[in-house]
Parts: C-alpha cells; structure tokens; sequence
C-alpha cells in the first residue's frame, strides 16, 4: 500500500498474485519493508519467492522475483525473476529474500533462511535490469561512499562471522575485519558504518567504521544496537531496555557529544522513538518530549506523541494497533 504523505489517503494497494504462479513457498514468510529508490520516478522495489509450476517437460521451478513499482501510479514497471542459490535448493525451510539497500542504479538482493543458515547477496542493475554479481555467503546491510558493507562467514555452519566491505558494481571485496559473533552492521551517517559485534574473545565492541578501508575511526563505549542518522550531522545510538541510555555522536569525527542519563544534573535517558533532523522523539514518564540532537538539552516545547517515524511531511504514531499520521510542524 502507498499512502500520499501529505494528505494521508491511500494512493494505491498491491499484493496482486501473477498469473501461474504461487506466493509464498515454504512454512512461512515475512513481510519486509520496500526500498523506494532515489531520482525524479522513484521505484518501490520488493521481493518475492514464487513457485512455477510444472509445464510440458519444464518441472517445477522455485525463483526469487524482484518487482520494481513506480511509487507514484502503482504501475509494474519490471520484474527479474533471479535463480535460488545452490545452497538453498531442495530445502524445507523457507526462503526470506529481502531488498537490503539501493544507491543510484544499484539495488541489493539478500536471500536467507534459517536452516541452514545461508545468505546469497544479488546486486542489481536497475536501468538495464540484469544481475551485476552475485556472492553465497554475504548478506548486504549497509551501502555508503560507493562500497556495500555487509557480513559474510567462511562456510554455512560457521560459528563465527565477520564485517566486510564490497565494492558495489564489482563485488570485489575490499576489507574484511575481524571473526565475531553476533556481528551487526548499522547507519554510521554519510562518512562511517557503526558495527558492532563480540570477539571471539568475548569481547563486545562498537564501531564506527571508514566503509572504504574497514579502518576503525573510533571506538565507542558499549551500547545498545540501535542507531539513527539524524540526517544532518549527529549519530543518535540508544538503548531502549536493560537501563535507558543515549548517545550523541558528531558524523564528521566520531567524537562523542553528550550522553544521557547524567547524574550530575539529575537528568534521565528517554525511552527513543525517532530522530530526524536535528531532533530527536522520545517518552519519559512524564510524557513525550524532544530533544536537541547536538546538545541533547530539551527542547522548549514537547509534542503531543512521541512519532514512530518522522519526515519532513508527517510523523507517525501509534494508537494502540492503529497508525496515526500527525502533520509535521516547523
């Protein structure tokens, strides 16, 4: 479904099955977000498996589909149908194929499944609608400065992963960094990737991390998995469980801005729900707020919910199971 930002109504709805062929192989599936490509004619892109069936002396056939959609009149306006990797062919457990990222003419393609663990990254070319590559063992998470960063392992039933980064039209790869458990790779704004991951030590470490070289920029204090780019120069990392903490990081060097809860001023950490543009929307007790992303003082005048998501038309919250859509202000 499509929903025009400004007004809230519903543009447009898909989930039309094509004719001769069968959704959702396997036990079950998972629904993921589309990518909405950059440009003048944006393209929703989302992935699919689906069962061909049998036909003359052509058996039975499992594929990954690809569906570019203008974003604007819900047109098709191509689809590629891609082979199963080897790994996954003949298994029981379903196949979760994912659009990981898009960047000019180049989208990511991850297919994965639990057992065995496998991920098979296509990159795609999307003017001329053909697979530029194709790695086994390489799930594509994060695209910055022209280089695909994302975690591969040696074997399928390896135990230990690591972060790696690819050069996205070639696939070559140009680092890899160290083996780890648990490896996470995230936003680091325009210049860094934050990862994240335990060493085979036991060590847990955080990063932020130049995408081109895999050389680490800084190291930064252990902490909760989730951060957000505020779109303008501050990395936003918090913790929403275990004890509610927020770091303010500048994008530019990495240097830590301020860090809440802070004793010393009897100030506690929010509860983070978005960041966008220099702000950054919470909960405490005491209600929702909004904070400065650079100096992380509170801002003069709280909203009224505390947004889900955030652009420069809406925010978006929720009412119980209900999406709400506020207008943004300023």
């Amino acid at each position: 479904m499509a929903t025009d930002r400004v007004t809230a109504g519903q543009l447009w709805t898909g989930g039309e099955r094509r004719a001769g062929f069968e959704n959702s192989v396997g036990f079950f599936t998972f629904t993921h977000p589309v990518v909405i490509t950059e440009g003048a004619s944006p393209l929703a892109l989302a992935s699919f498996v689906v069962k061909q069936p049998a036909a003359g002396t052509h058996a039975e056939r499992v594929l990954v589909e690809l569906t570019a959609v203008n974003a604007a009149s819900a047109q098709v306006a191509w689809r590629l149908s891609l082979d199963v990797p080897e790994w996954a062919k003949d298994m029981q457990d379903p196949l979760i194929p994912t659009v990981a990222a898009s960047s000019g003419r180049v989208a990511l393609l991850t297919v994965g499944a639990f057992k065995p663990a496998g991920r098979t990254t296509y990159a795609i070319d999307l003017v001329d609608q053909r697979v530029l590559w194709t790695r086994d063992l390489l799930e594509a998470k994060e695209i910055v400065k022209g280089t695909m960063v994302g975690i591969t392992k040696d074997a399928i039933d390896s135990g230990y992963q690591a972060v790696a980064g690819y050069d996205l039209n070639t696939g070559e790869q140009r680092w890899r960094g160290e083996d780890s458990e648990y490896p996470v790779v995230g936003t680091g704004g325009p210049q860094f990737v934050h990862v994240g991951g335990q060493s085979k030590a036991g060590v847990s470490f955080d990063r932020l991390v130049d995408p081109q070289t895999g050389v680490i920029q800084k190291e930064l204090p252990h902490m909760g998995r989730d951060c957000e780019y505020d779109g303008i120069g501050t990395l936003v990392c918090f913790r929403n469980w275990q004890g509610l903490s927020v770091w303010a990081f500048d994008t530019s060097n990495g240097e830590l801005r301020w860090t809440l809860p802070k004793k010393a001023t009897n100030r506690i950490a929010p509860t983070v729900t978005a960041v966008w543009h220099g702000r950054i929307y919470g909960r405490t007790e005491s209600g929702p707020l909004t904070l400065d992303a650079r100096t992380g003082e509170d801002l003069p005048t709280p909203p009224s919910v505390a947004p889900y998501a955030v652009n420069e038309y809406v925010g978006l919250a929720l009412n119980g199971t209900d999406a709400m859509a506020y207008p943004a202000i300023g």
